[in-house]
């Protein structure tokens, strides 16, 4: 089972303040949270390196990180 992990936060000389800190089902889910199109969700997550709008100063940083949970419960026929 694959889950996602998104972090949205601001970087500042203080330390991180933390926007969202969140594990989803889906990139869907992730979208409806942040109020975002699905493309843009799953643009960020596929990229390697930030768009452009995301090197301004002003914008948060948003990071997003598969999960593979592995099912360690038994299947009763097995």
């Amino acid at each position: 089972m694959i889950n996602f992990h998104c972090k949205i936060y601001y970087d500042n000389h203080f330390g991180d303040i933390v926007l969202l800190d969140k594990t989803f089902k889906t990139l869907k889910d992730i979208a409806d949270e942040i109020n975002v199109p699905y493309q843009f969700v799953a643009d960020i997550s596929s990229r390697s390196t930030p768009k452009k709008f995301q090197r301004y100063s002003f914008n948060p940083k948003i990071a997003i990180e598969r999960i593979n949970i592995i099912n360690n419960n038994k299947d009763a026929s097995g």
